[in-house]
């Protein structure tokens, strides 16, 4: 995949800038998200909410574990509150099996949706070196608009060096099912362009470099038309066809400055 070599900054200096936000679920897994420990999650007709309620829980015991373990990273606590949310609605739903229409099958698909996506991030978070936060907010100033616009980054890596987008590619939304959609393949482009957008903004660079922005897709292939769209703009993009471990489709990061020259005058 193609890499963009982006000199960036430390991880004290990044993370003064760093709101954490509150990220919409989104999903993950099979052959290459095994890997990853993002297996995917599809429901058949025989199974019902309370699974999604067992894994919830595993979840939520495995986030509590990673923010007791990762006190530095920023947005864990958040992120925990998020995990137990969806565990709130996946048992009212379970609550709802005997009213077993189109609606409350929709509801469940949600919950494993949302399940799925932040067991990807929870695990790019691990995955990534140098993890500072998971679900930040960047904000910066638009050319033409008085007031701040603000961005959301999945997972925040390389000590700020790296921005990752984290999408599952599920089976819905693999081969010409997703993509394929304009509505979603421009949606992706303009989130893409956003993310880079804010980026290079002169608020959140470190030592005058921007972010390296990475889009992830987990369990599944982009097309070739896509992917150049993705990259055209100067992101990082990252799916099944990369075999090596994710760190590597990484670019490298900088060493901390061991000198500093201040010009006073």
């Amino acid at each position: 995949m193609k890499r963009i070599g982006t000199n960036l900054s430390p991880c004290r200096s990044q993370r003064a800038n760093i709101e954490t936000a509150n990220q919409t679920g989104r999903t993950s897994s099979s052959h290459r998200a095994e890997q990853t420990g993002c297996a995917e999650i599809i429901p058949s007709r025989s199974e019902t909410s309370r699974s999604v309620v067992e894994q919830l829980e595993e979840l939520c015991l495995d986030v509590d574990r990673y923010c007791v373990s990762n006190p530095q990273v920023a947005g864990t606590e958040r992120f925990l509150k998020r995990s137990r949310q969806e565990l709130r609605v996946a048992k009212l739903l379970q609550g709802e099996e005997s009213q077993d229409d189109g609606l409350l099958r929709e509801k469940v698909q949600g919950s494993l949706n949302n399940l799925n996506g932040l067991k990807c991030e929870l695990q790019t978070a691990k995955e990534a070196p140098g993890t500072v936060a998971i679900g930040a907010r960047f904000s910066y100033l638009r050319e033409q608009r008085a007031n701040k616009t603000s961005v959301e980054v999945d997972v925040v890596a390389l000590c700020g060096q790296a921005w990752i987008e984290v999408k599952h590619l599920g089976s819905s939304k693999q081969g010409s099912g997703w993509f394929d959609s304009p509505g979603h393949c421009k949606g992706v482009h303009l989130q893409a362009m956003e993310l880079v957008r804010a980026a290079n903004a002169v608020e959140n660079k470190i030592l005058w470099k921007a972010p390296t922005v990475v889009f992830r897709f987990i369990n599944g292939k982009v097309d070739q038309e896509v992917t150049q769209k993705l990259q055209s703009v100067g992101v990082v993009v990252v799916d099944d066809s990369f075999t090596q471990p994710f760190c590597q489709a990484l670019p490298p990061q900088l060493p901390p400055p061991i000198s500093v020259n201040l010009d006073i005058t």
